[in-house]
């Protein structure tokens, strides 16, 4: 029998209504709904107006609920959740930060005979059922230290919380569920294309109407300041190499973010209209509505190059560049319009969404495998990543153009470090506290072979021994004998899907 536990996972709510008292079950092992049922459980419960995470745990034959002291859960958002005891003490943290702790001792149980379940309770299927996401739930037999639960904060899948959109003179924003919509700017402008910079916590619009300029604010609408005069139709950012590129007129123009050298880099178009940035290679891709094109260049300008023509991109209005499954998505406002994809290759072309309304711009969550996009009707949509699953997000708008995702607030969740720059990768705590980063998309666009070690303690990163195949958007979970089990994901040949299994060691620091 064990003298310390934790219990951790990443949740993000659709409805924290969806049980009474926001009384959801994230994961519980109990035969009933009563305090003294439950051996371990993590759950929402209403506060006042908050909802507040709630930690159950019976040791020494009694059981006991800490409710966090703050930390309010907003649907649509990810949060990192955590329960630890050591044997003292019972404490809880959100987004890797403690958030309560209550004295605690004795012995923790252990029945067999209890089921253990996740996003719910084990009595009954609708027994206070979470409505939303959970992902990657661990349960340790220890204590994790406050470092330990902040290194798992921080191998966030997603940086996305809020879908931002430019509707009739306005920035607004909701939650990826559509609530708690929110007007950040609404005077002074006429906004088409919309960028979010995470980290820096700056919201970025392109005006065509003469309203103002290119432009940025604080993600909360407030510091607005004029970014180059020009303006422009839609805009994107890369934050890590300091440049954000809009189109205007014909031309493709780029300034850093606080507007220092602003310039043409190409003129390639008539009338251009989307835009799109693989920041890992430094590539721009572009979409014509006056020709009927969608091309690339690099960031200076060069290689301009066409990828596909006016079978596949008629009409093309705004694109997204997706870098988990490494694919373009573009939204074609014919009547009725479409939402369409393909390789930046010129390969793969598929009509994904047959009768999307009158869309203009599109954003896509990879990581979370949904494509957004406005409807000039008046909604923001969503769908999954191959057109399955529509629903509308946001209703009652005038006039919807550009949209963005992004988080809530300045910084979102900061990445794990790594020697090579990747996205779509996995960060897995390890028993000794360091973190194994696997896989993932690198700066070429392909999947990636290669496997490093974050030692939070220090900072070092270190690489070690390369999985058998490439491999993105895939799995990673420890095992109860510390070893790391790698599942799936998507290879070099992109589809369909890997089957193959990796298992790595952490004492050789090699896969087999």
């Amino acid at each position: 029998m064990a003298r310390r536990e934790t219990l951790a996972a990443w949740v993000n709510s659709d409805d924290l209504a969806n049980c009474g008292a926001s009384d959801c079950r994230i994961a519980s092992k109990a035969t009933g709904v009563q305090d003294q049922n439950h051996n371990i459980m993590l759950s929402t419960i209403a506060v006042g107006n908050d909802v507040r995470l709630r930690f159950r745990l019976k040791a020494g034959g009694s059981t006991t609920s800490l409710v966090a002291s703050s930390g309010n859960f907003v649907n649509g958002q990810w949060i990192h959740v955590a329960g630890t005891y050591d044997g003292s003490n019972m404490r809880v943290y959100v987004d890797g930060v403690e958030v309560g702790s209550a004295a605690k001792t004795g012995v923790v149980g252990s029945n067999p005979a209890v089921p253990f379940w996740i996003g719910g309770n084990p009595d009954s299927p609708t027994s206070r059922p979470w409505d939303g996401k959970i992902d990657d739930v661990r349960l340790y037999d220890g204590a994790l230290s406050p470092a330990e639960i902040q290194a798992l904060a921080i191998s966030s899948p997603n940086f996305v919380e809020k879908i931002y959109w430019a509707d009739s003179g306005k920035l607004q924003r909701a939650s990826l569920n559509g609530a708690n919509v929110e007007d950040l700017v609404i005077s002074g402008i006429s906004p088409n294309g919309v960028a979010v910079a995470p980290l820096a916590g700056r919201l970025f619009w392109a005006d065509e109407g003469g309203g103002c300029c290119v432009g940025s604010a604080d993600l909360d609408g407030t510091n607005q300041a004029v970014v180059d005069p020009s303006g422009g139709r839609m805009i994107a950012v890369d934050e890590e190499d300091d440049w954000l590129f809009w189109v205007f007129g014909g031309m493709i123009m780029r300034s850093h973010l606080d507007g220092t050298m602003p310039s043409s880099i190409a003129t390639v178009g008539t009338n251009l209209t989307g835009i799109a940035l693989d920041s890992s290679a430094n590539v721009v891709y572009w979409a014509d509505h006056g020709g009927d094109v969608i091309g690339t260049m690099d960031y200076a300008g060069l290689g301009v190059t066409q990828i596909f023509g006016s079978t596949e991109s008629a009409n093309v209005y705004d694109l997204a560049f997706d870098p988990v499954t490494g694919m373009l998505f573009w939204a074609d406002e014919s009547t009725p319009g479409t939402i369409r994809r393909g390789f930046p290759d010129g390969t793969g072309f598929e009509e994904i969404v047959s009768n999307a309304g009158q869309p203009l711009g599109i954003a896509v969550d990879g990581l979370d495998g949904k494509v957004y996009w406005s409807d000039r009707v008046g909604f923001i949509k969503r769908a999954n990543l191959d057109g399955s699953g529509i629903e509308t997000v946001v209703s009652g708008l005038t006039d919807p153009r550009g949209v963005a995702l992004g988080p809530s607030a300045p910084g979102g969740v900061p990445p794990v470090p790594s020697l090579t720059p990747r996205t779509g990768h996995t960060a897995t705590l390890l028993q000794d506290g360091t973190v194994l980063i696997a896989g993932g998309i690198g700066t070429s666009g392909l999947p990636l072979v290669t496997a490093e070690i974050f030692d939070p303690a220090t900072g070092a990163v270190t690489l070690v021994g390369s999985m058998a195949e490439a491999r993105t958007n895939h799995s990673a979970s420890m095992q109860s004998d510390g070893t790391v089990l790698i599942i799936g994901g998507t290879g070099l040949g992109g589809s369909p899907p890997l089957s193959s299994v990796e298992l790595f060691n952490p004492a050789t620091n090699t896969f087999q």
